[in-house]
């Protein structure tokens, strides 16, 4: 599992700093102790989807692979949707 550590900014929201020395704003919109649980699950062997689903998908690759959406396109290219 990543090396990831969390921060409450002075607004209230709620930052993550990732080993690779990148950092991602998760807002207001969740509760440290929602992320606490959720690592907690992980640490279990929860999928992510399942341990966090309160993030949105780009949060969970962040903790994942400390990848902003930014650094995805430019590392990957732009995400491709399939529909079937």
């Amino acid at each position: 599992m990543s090396a990831i550590t969390f921060s409450i900014e002075s607004n209230g929201s709620i930052t993550a700093h990732h080993y690779r020395g990148t950092s991602m704003s998760f807002g207001t919109g969740v509760s440290l102790s929602q992320i606490v649980e959720g690592m907690g699950r992980r640490q279990d062997g929860a999928l992510i989807q399942d341990a966090m689903p309160f993030l949105d998908v780009d949060q969970r690759e962040f903790i994942i692979s400390g990848l902003t959406p930014e650094m995805w396109a430019e590392y990957f290219g732009a995400p491709k949707m399939y529909f079937l």
